[in-house]
């Protein structure tokens, strides 16, 4: 690690080095000049080699044509080379290379070298070898010089130094502020006694603090915009990302100052979106979603400036890049640069999650997605932004979960009403499966919002916020069970089974997750929103012959959801869930002409009375046998074609010898222990008799 410093220290010192060795060499050359001719002769004599000797004056006159074309020839190609440079990118490349210390000692060194030689040739002192080494560093630095002149032209580095000299400008502000000698008797009161809204006061007043950083950002502006139009995407890249940086720098100086508007982060915006113009002119994807991550950085970092609270919870300028974002991606859409939107999208969705994460406020930025929702995903039939708002629109619910953000319904009725236009565009439905979907690898399902209500249950909090947590979360989860209802409903109408079965699944999670929760305020735990999801599904039951929803795939739910409210103790949500199934049997009762639909369905409650009596829920497994004593009752005098009661019979049947296939890969008839049947079928026999 030590020989890294040390050869870091040297790469970056290494003209430094080289100049002190060239004074050094030539001082010596020419202290002892006969000791190195005689040191010379000797080597000769040893190795037996001839010893040449050369005429000083041949000598001086080859040195001084050399030193003459080199001279010509170098600054010739260096002017040309930084010209043509300055032209295609900043006239301050020319300046910078006038100025540039190393190439201006280097001309220096080539001119000494020179006169010197003809000084040496005119007044005939023999000065061979101070000359000779002159020379051989001359060369040397002839490849520094064309490597010096490259950076130079390098438009990065240029960008590089801009950078370097805007963060040192910004390190400087707040003690040019708080040295400042104040004559105004009232703003030096100000200033002694409240020295914080001093800062604030000046920093946004004076616009002499900032007129610097100001005119660095030009300069880096206007490299951009050469960049962008020849095309050259890693300085445009660089640029931007330098801009970000003075930006961050300027906003640590002043996250601690709660002014709610800043005019200098809106000037740079103002830069961005200029050079945003030309990009969708010169319809270039790739820088365009650089600048737009650019605006988004800058927006993630203003998250950190705090606010006075209450209703301004976040600085002015995380919603307006955000707004800013929205609006490059509505432009680029009318350009035909759909990546950039899309790019748009994804910018405004990780803004919007940073401003939640760090401000408990999404800033707006859900109104800049449903913008471009509706503009571009509706009007102009886009389903890929369509889809992509509502990822995004779903991602952010999950964080205002989290988060305990009070505009989250806000949010989830703006995710149901894009997922219903959705529907009504009739978009292919493909692409909205994964967004209802349960499974553990989509992050942005909607299953996840019941997710994130149950863990800020488990995370640790003061006693003190129990009931409010808990407030929170049956709020959420009802909330979530109803755009469910509506998705569904939607569905229904536009006969898209393909979703109604991920709604079904979608709900089945949800409840089995929230049935195992245990709240401390709430004797009734999830019983309320448990309740209305079964009753979802009971709305959604396949009761058209032309449905491709199997009766099985909502029935077989409804049982796993009562089963989970068995075991938890339950009992108000398992008789409801009991009574649907009842409502749904009896229903069937006459809608079906062949008899044994009713009686497919009316198992699920044989089989929740038997899974009562495993539990040890006596009082559930009597409940069940009243119900199905009732339907009994009602098939017999309503159905048109009524077949023989044999509940229990068809029940160990069918789990020795299948011959209906479980809908669901954890079907309730594997969960149901045989031998209990014969429990079940005498308190069945017993209700019979009442």
């Amino acid at each position: 690690m030590s020989n890294l410093k040390i050869f870091s220290k040297i790469k970056r010192h290494y003209f430094t080095i080289l100049v002190a060795l060239i004074i050094l060499t030539v001082i010596l050359s020419w202290v002892f000049s006969s000791q190195i001719l005689g040191f010379y002769k000797l080597l000769s004599e040893i190795f037996s080699l001839p010893f040449v000797y050369i005429d000083s004056s041949a000598l001086h006159s080859s040195i001084i044509q050399a030193m003459a074309s080199i001279i010509a020839i170098s600054f010739s190609i260096s002017i040309l080379a930084v010209q043509h440079a300055a032209s295609n990118y900043s006239p301050s490349i020319l300046e910078k290379y006038k100025k540039d210390k190393q190439i201006l000692f280097i001309f220096s060194f080539y001119s000494i070298t020179l006169i010197f030689s003809t000084f040496s040739l005119t007044i005939g002192v023999d000065t061979r070898s101070p000359t000779l080494y002159l020379f051989v560093f001359s060369l040397i630095l002839l490849l520094v010089q064309f490597n010096r002149t490259i950076n130079l032209m390098n438009p990065k580095n240029l960008v590089k130094e801009i950078e370097n000299t805007a963060l040192k400008n910004i390190s400087k502000i707040p003690d040019k502020i708080h040295s400042e000698k104040v004559a105004d008797p009232f703003m030096k009161n100000i200033k002694e006694k409240l020295p914080n809204e001093f800062f604030s006061y000046k920093l946004h007043s004076d616009e002499s603090l900032l007129k610097e950083t100001k005119d660095e950002i030009m300069r880096v502006v206007y490299i951009a915009r050469k960049s962008i139009l020849i095309g050259e995407k890693e300085t445009s890249f660089a640029c931007v990302n330098t801009i970000h940086s003075i930006v961050k720098s300027y906003i640590d100086i002043r996250k601690e100052d709660t002014t709610y508007d800043d005019k200098f982060i809106e000037f740079v915006f103002n830069q961005l979106i200029f050079l945003s113009d030309i990009t969708i002119e010169s319809r270039d994807e790739i820088i365009l979603q650089n600048i737009i991550e650019g605006l988004e950085k800058i927006g993630s970092s203003a998250c950190d400036i705090k606010t006075l609270g209450g209703m301004l919870k976040s600085n002015l300028s995380v919603g307006l890049a955000g707004r800013y974002i929205g609006d490059i991606g509505s432009k680029a859409y009318s350009k035909g640069l759909s990546d950039s939107t899309l790019q748009s999208v994804l910018s405004l969705q990780s803004l919007g999650i940073m401003s939640i994460n760090k401000t408990k406020d999404d800033s707006l930025i859900s109104e800049e997605i449903i913008k471009l929702a509706n503009n571009i995903g509706i009007v102009q039939q886009n389903e890929f932004i369509l889809r992509g708002a509502i990822e995004t629109l779903v991602k952010l619910t999950i964080v205002s979960v989290l988060n305990h953000y009070q505009r989250t319904e806000d949010i989830m009725e703006k995710m149901k009403d894009l997922i219903i236009r959705y529907i009504r565009a009739k978009f292919h439905f493909m692409f909205l499966l994964p967004i209802l979907n349960a499974s553990e690898i989509s992050s942005f399902s909607v299953v996840r919002i019941a997710d994130a209500s149950i863990k800020i249950l488990e995370e640790n909090f003061p006693e003190i916020e129990t009931r409010g947590r808990e407030e929170w979360s049956k709020r959420n989860v009802s909330t979530l069970i109803g755009i469910l209802k509506d998705i569904g409903i939607e569905a229904q109408i536009a006969r898209n089974y393909a979703i109604i079965s991920y709604i079904i699944e979608g709900l089945k999670d949800i409840c089995l997750r929230c049935s195992n929760v245990k709240f401390k305020t709430y004797k009734d735990h999830f019983s309320e929103e448990l309740l209305t999801a079964s009753n979802v599904l009971n709305s959604l039951f396949p009761y058209r012959e032309d449905s491709s929803i199997m009766p099985a795939e909502i029935s077989e739910t409804l049982t796993l959801i009562a089963m989970s409210c068995i075991n938890n103790g339950l009992k108000k949500t398992t008789v409801g869930i009991l009574n649907i199934l009842n409502n749904i049997s009896k229903k069937l009762i006459q809608l079906d002409n062949s008899g044994s639909e009713p009686l497919k369905m009316v198992r699920w409650i044989t089989v929740l009375g038997v899974y009562a009596i495993k539990k040890s829920l006596q009082d559930i497994s009597v409940y069940c046998a009243k119900l199905m004593v009732e339907f009994d009752k009602e098939y017999k005098e309503k159905s048109p074609n009524p077949k023989k009661l044999e509940h229990i019979e068809r029940l160990r049947k069918e789990i020795k010898e299948p011959s209906y296939p479980a809908i669901l890969p954890d079907s309730p008839l594997n969960q149901i222990d045989y031998n209990l049947i014969s429990d079940f079928e005498k308190i069945y026999e017993d209700a019979n008799k009442i």
